[in-house]
């Protein structure tokens, strides 16, 4: 592997002792995911609107999935602490969400 990082090939990863293209490796976003960690409820209420789809039922998933542990781990991934996303920070979340 030192090899193929002297020589600029960094972005390949060595399986069965070929070299195939890194595509485990992303510096980009998901579309679907905004920016940055949830610091309030309300940041995920917004968060939620802009990204959670046009329904109020989209949304409201949106939020619910963001408790997931599949997606705390996804953020979790990307160095975002999720220790504030509680069922509490949820349920608050979802309230100014049907309140607007």
């Amino acid at each position: 592997m030192a090899e193929a990082e002297e020589e600029g090939i960094s972005d390949y990863r060595v399986v069965n002792r070929h070299f195939q293209p890194n595509t485990q490796a992303s510096t980009s976003p998901s579309p679907n995911m905004p920016p940055k960690a949830y610091e309030t409820p309300a940041d995920l209420a917004q968060a939620a609107k802009d990204y959670g789809g046009d329904t109020r039922r989209e949304q409201l998933s949106y939020i619910t999935q963001t408790g997931s542990a599949g997606q705390k781990a996804c953020l979790r991934e990307e160095g975002l602490s999720t220790s504030n996303i509680t069922p509490a920070f949820l349920d608050a979340a979802k309230d100014i969400l049907k309140n607007k």
